[in-house]
Parts: structure tokens; C-alpha cells; sequence
């Protein structure tokens, strides 16, 4: 049937109108779906950006878990912080990164790099850093941070089965000495005999050089000593002539003794300072000091602490002077015929003694000067009021001289910053620890620390870029273990008789023998020492990852 007119125009508008609509549909189409390109084009630089502030992010906190933290007003280097990022990203196709280390103080200082303190407080350090990295990247910027923190433990320090231990060479240069292990039967036994199983070895960074009488046995025999070296040995004793490759692996001694233990011996050492002596004391007027200075015989006994503003001199006839705290401003002398006590003492200046015999108890002792003992007094740092109570400390600022004999000393742990002299003769010294960053010598005869209770003899570094050597020379025993970290240890180097080390040495420069001096390892006694390891862990605290505004 035919359409009228009227039903034709009607198709046609329809028509139109449903072509106009596809038009606005498919243009909005194409509007949402540039609109989508662009967005999804703007997300993928923004995670592009993220992801490469990420990648420097890991590479700078790994750098900062792995580097020593800056000194104070120090920073990290850059180009540490960013390696990891430069290796893992060619030049040509990197964007620009930005690395920041800084405090985590209460407001933020980007100027300081170190760790000077935190929230609580500005100026305590408390071991953590802000680590920021920003990229800009097809304009595009991302910020992330997070905190590192430090975390110090301690444990029992493990000793490598090591007579000797050194980065640079062993070197026995004349003379009968010798190095060689020891071993005991059984627990209960108290005699030694050669370790002829080599359990321990020398261990040298540089060249082994013995000689014709460098057997490395206690009374001949069969060697008792395993020698490993990075260089050379040579040792016509022992028919290695001439000199044959070493064993190579020989791990720098700052591996099996880190600057951490190292650094918790020296506040272990430090231990009397301050002063444990009371500044607050009761301040001795004109006619006490002239009581105690008279040279006819008394006896004081203190009921309160005493501060003596100036120099106090105790001397003259049999004298007893049983102090509670003693806090002298200036110089202490004890000299002729004085018996002296104290709970604790401070010199502002030099402490001389160089008259007393006997015994004398002073409890800690603190020397802002210099330290100068002889005659054959024997000293203690135990408190004469407590006979329970262990050595106390003792700090020295200056030097400490100790000569004459026969005599005593015990002490605890014990620090000199400056040079240490011991000269006495028929001496013993007791003293767990004692560490010094300056020259260390001895002469003389006598014994330092026993098989029960060993001794620490450690040097550490002055601060200079000069090393110094230990000297060890004359007829005396050392048990337990002598440490320089600062250069080399010289056994009788000019000396008259047999210095004796029973237990071990380490150091960073030579170890070397001249005129009988020799080593021989003692496992029981090393096993005595009291060596707190310390170790730092640095990792990201966690729950403080922040993505930061761009600006």
C-alpha cells in the first residue's frame, strides 16, 4: 500500500534525528576517550616519576645502612647515596635525581646531615635519619622518604684461634724468639703442653720472616703453629729457604675486630670519667691543709667529703690519712712515710708518689694531669670502706708513669689519654682492661694479668695520620691480649730479657721480635677475657614511608 506524504516526511525527521544522535554519541565518544588517553597518559608519567624516586630511595638507604654515618657537620657523600640508582639506569636514559639525608628533628633542618638529634631532643642524637629522593620526570615530580635507624647490640666477642694477627708483616729479626700454641689436657688441668694439632695460626696481611731459631714450639719439637699470609714466608728453621707464596685469604684484622668492639672496649675503658670523686665536698680551710701538710706523725680520719682548693702534699713521719671522697684541685704529692686511703679521688694536676710503702686503697681515681708513681707502694682502686666492692676505674688526661717496685697495682678499667710508661721491677699489675691512644711501653720486670684474670692492652688510634708502635721489652709476662689498632707491637725491642705474651696479639702494623721476645697462645686464658662485641644494625623503621607534595 502506498505511504501518504505526510508518513514519508515523518520517516525522513526520524531518520535525521536518529543520525544526529549517533553524531553526538560518537563525538562524545571520541571526547571521553581523548579525555582517557590524556589521564591515562598523565598516570603513567606520574608512575614513571614514582618509580624512579623509588629506585633512588633504595639506593640511598642501602648506601646509608651500609656506610659509616656522618661526624658531626658532616654528610653522606652523593655520589655514594646514588650509585645504586646510576648503575641500575644508563646515563642517557635516567631522569634527574635528588638526594637528601638529614635529622629527624621536630622541625625539619635539611641543613643538618648528621645525626645531632630528634624529636625530644635537638641536641641527643637517637640514631635516626630522614631519607628523601625526588624526581622530575616529562613534568612530573615525585617526593618519598623514610627514616633509617641504628640499633646497637652487644654479645660475647669471638676470638679467631689467632697467636698473632696482623695486616702487615711478622718479623722475627734476631735473637732466640719464638712464637707457638699451647693446649691443656683436659679442664681440670693446670699445666700446658706444646700444641703439636696447630689449632691456632699466625695470621700476617704482609710477609712471614723467621729465622734460625723460629722453630714456633715452646722447648723445641714439632711446630705448634699453623702461618698463613697474603704475601711471602721464609723461615730457615723450618726449611722454607727461600721464600715460598703464602696461603693468601687473609681478611683485614678490622673484620674479625670491627671498629665497633674496638669502640665499646675504649667506653668501657673510659669508665672514671667523670670523676666519681665529689666536687661538692666540704671545702678544707688554711688550718686543715696546714694540719695535713705537717711533716710530724698523725693520723686524720674524714667524716666528710674534702675539696682541696690548690696543691696537697702529705709527707714526714709514719703518717695514716683515711680520706672519704678527695677532690684536689690542683697537684697531689704522697711522699716519706704515709699510708693513704680514699673512697674516690680527683687531681686537678699531677698525682706524685714517690715515697709510701704498704698498701693504699683510693676507690676511683681521676687525673686531669699526668700520673707519676714510684717507689713500692701498692695501689688499689678498691674503696677501703667496702672490701666486697671490685677496683673502680681509672682516668688519666696526661701521662701515667709507673716505676720502682716491688709493689701492686689493681685496678679496673683504666684509660690514659696520654702516653703510658711502666718501668717498675718484682711488679704485678691487675687490670682487666687498660687502652690508651698514646705510646705504650714497658721495662722492667713483673707480670700484667693472670690466667684467670687477663689483661687488655690496647692502643688505639691519636687522631693523626701518624702510627706508633707498642713496646714491649725487658723480663716481664703479659697474659691475655695486646691489641694496636694505631700500628705494630715490638717485643724487646732494645730490651735485656724475654718479654712473654701468653695469650695472643693483633694489630694493623708489624709485629716483630727482637732479643727473645715471644708470643705463645693460651686458649684458656683468651677464654677468660671479658671483650664485649658490639654491633650495629641500620635498617628502615618501619611504618614511616611518606610520599611527600611535589613541592
Amino acid at each position: 500500500m502506498r505511504r501518504t506524504t505526510r508518513e514519508s516526511g515523518a520517516a525522513l525527521v526520524l531518520l535525521l534525528g536518529v543520525i544526529a544522535t549517533l553524531a553526538v554519541l560518537a563525538a562524545t565518544a571520541v571526547f571521553v576517550l581523548a579525555n582517557q588517553q590524556g589521564a591515562t597518559a598523565a598516570d603513567r608519567t606520574r608512575s614513571e616519576a614514582f618509580n624512579y624516586a623509588e629506585a633512588g630511595l633504595d639506593s640511598a638507604v642501602m648506601a646509608v645502612r651500609t656506610t659509616t654515618w656522618p661526624a658531626p657537620g658532616g654528610a653522606f657523600d652523593q655520589a655514594t647515596l646514588r650509585a645504586a640508582y646510576d648503575a641500575t639506569y644508563p646515563p642517557g636514559n635516567r631522569p634527574a635525581l635528588t638526594i637528601k639525608v638529614y635529622d629527624n628533628q621536630a622541625t625539619v633542618d635539611e641543613a643538618i646531615t648528621w645525626d645531632k638529634g630528634g624529636p625530644t631532643s635537638a641536641t641527643t642524637p637517637d640514631g635516626k635519619l630522614w631519607v628523601e629522593s625526588s624526581v622530575a620526570y616529562n613534568g612530573k615530580t615525585s617526593r618519598v622518604r623514610t627514616l633509617v635507624g641504628q640499633v646497637n647490640s652487644t654479645g660475647s666477642f669471638s676470638m679467631p684461634a689467632a697467636a698473632i694477627y696482623s695486616d702487615a708483616n711478622v718479623a722475627f729479626t734476631s735473637g732466640g724468639g719464638d712464637a707457638f700454641g699451647i693446649k691443656y689436657p683436659s679442664e681440670a688441668s693446670t699445666s700446658w703442653v706444646p700444641d703439636t694439632d696447630k689449632n691456632a695460626a699466625i695470621y700476617a696481611g704482609g710477609n712471614f720472616v723467621g729465622n734460625w731459631n723460629t722453630d714456633l714450639a715452646p722447648n723445641g719439637g714439632a711446630a705448634t703453629l699453623q702461618i698463613k699470609t697474603n704475601g711471602t714466608v721464609y723461615n730457615p728453621k723450618l726449611k722454607i729457604n727461600p721464600a715460598v707464596a703464602g696461603s693468601g685469604g687473609v681478611p683485614p684484622l678490622s673484620t674479625v675486630l670491627p671498629q665497633a668492639t674496638i669502640d665499646t672496649l675504649k667506653a668501657e675503658a673510659m669508665a672514671g670519667n667523670p670523676t666519681k670523686a665529689n666536687p661538692g665536698g666540704t671545702i678544707a680551710d688554711a688550718a686543715l691543709i696546714a694540719q695535713l701538710q705537717r711533716t710530724s706523725p698523725q693520723t686524720y680520719n674524714a667524716t666528710t667529703d674534702l675539696v682541696v682548693d690548690g696543691d696537697l702534699k702529705l709527707g714526714g713521719g709514719e703518717s695514716w690519712f683515711n680520706f672519704r671522697s678527695l677532690y684536689v684541685t690542683g697537684n697531689l704529692t704522697l711522699n716519706g712515710n704515709t699510708h693513704t686511703n680514699a673512697t674516690a679521688i680527683y687531681v686537678g694536676g699531677t698525682f706524685t708518689i714517690s715515697g709510701p710503702s704498704g698498701t693504699s686503697q683510693f676507690g676511683p681515681i681521676y687525673v686531669r694531669g699526668n700520673v707519676n708513681w714510684g717507689g713500692a707502694l701498692t695501689i688499689k682502686t678498691t674503696d677501703y670502706t667496702n672490701p666486697a666492692a671490685e677496683p673502680g676505674p681509672i682516668y688519666v688526661g696526661g701521662s701515667f708513669t709507673s716505676a720502682g717496685g716491688p709493689f701492686q697495682h689493681v685496678f679496673g678499667p683504666a684509660y690514659v689519654q696520654g702516653a703510658v710508661t711502666f718501668s717498675g721491677n718484682n711488679a704485678q699489675i691487675l687490670c682487666p682492661l687498660l687502652v690508651s691512644p698514646g705510646a705504650i711501653t714497658t721495662s722492667g720486670s713483673g707480670g700484667f694479668g693472670t690466667v684467670d684474670d687477663p689483661m687488655i692492652l690496647l692502643g688505639i688510634d691519636d687522631g693523626t695520620a701518624a702510627t706508633r708502635a707498642i713496646q714491649l721489652s725487658a723480663d716481664a709476662v703479659l697474659t691475655g691480649l695486646v691489641i694496636n689498632v694505631d700500628g705494630g707491637v715490638n717485643l724487646n725491642n732494645d730490651g735485656d730479657g724475654t718479654f712473654f705474651i701468653r695469650g695472643a696479639v693483633m694489630s694493623t702494623g708489624d709485629v716483630r721480635f727482637t732479643n727473645n721476645g715471644n708470643v705463645g697462645y693460651d686458649p684458656r686464658a683468651l677464654a677468660n677475657l671479658q671483650i664485649t662485641a658490639a654491633t650495629t644494625t641500620t635498617t628502615v623503621v618501619p611504618g614511616t614511608w611518606q610520599e611527600l607534595p611535589a613541592n
